[in-house]
């Protein structure tokens, strides 16, 4: 059997809710906007064909991403290429609203959590194995908490084209290896 991670940690108060949920073996994981710090899950995401007049910095990260810095907006080949690739970014808005999240500490003897998730030092902790959540639900996965100072930026049109750009090198690859081949 593989070494655990991490045991993830769950501070729970002494509640029906709580215990029925240890009962029945579930994880409850909700939306982002029910945990109490607005801050969480707070991110700044950009969508569609950057303008290269109102949004010069998105414009560019466009082209670099195509390996095409320095063209012009008006380039027949950047407004194609762009045009054709509006059509390949990800939904990071509706992902980011259809996730759900189950939060976990890592310290057995955090004050904080127990007086807070866990009643007063009244509930219970739950310890999990990272590896054995993990493999439960194929979908989910563990990440740690970033604390930033500023909201991290996702360019689903960005994304698009360095996604394109990815698939089209190594079709290109897989091209090369099959005629050295024949």
């Amino acid at each position: 059997m593989p070494e655990s991670k991490q045991d993830l940690l769950k501070f729970c108060g002494p509640t029906e809710y709580s215990l029925r949920n240890l009962a029945d073996g579930v994880i409850y994981c909700q939306h982002y906007s029910a945990y109490n710090d607005p801050f969480e899950f707070w991110s700044n995401i950009y969508e569609g064909i950057p303008d290269a007049l109102r949004e010069p910095e998105r414009f560019a990260a466009a082209l670099r991403a195509w390996g095409m810095e320095g063209c012009s907006p008006q380039d027949e080949d950047v407004i194609a290429y762009f045009n054709e690739c509006k059509d390949y970014q990800p939904p990071f808005q509706e992902m980011r609203d259809e996730v759900r999240i189950a939060c976990f500490g890592s310290q057995r003897d955090n004050l904080l959590m127990w007086s807070h998730y866990a009643d007063g030092l009244r509930g219970f902790c739950i310890v999990f194995d990272e590896n054995l959540v993990t493999k439960a639900e194929p979908e989910g996965y563990v990440v740690d908490v970033a604390y930033i100072d500023a909201p991290p930026t996702l360019d689903s049109f960005v994304y698009a084209i360095a996604r394109d750009q990815d698939w089209y090198h190594q079709m290109a690859i897989e091209e090369t290896e099959t005629r050295i081949q024949h």
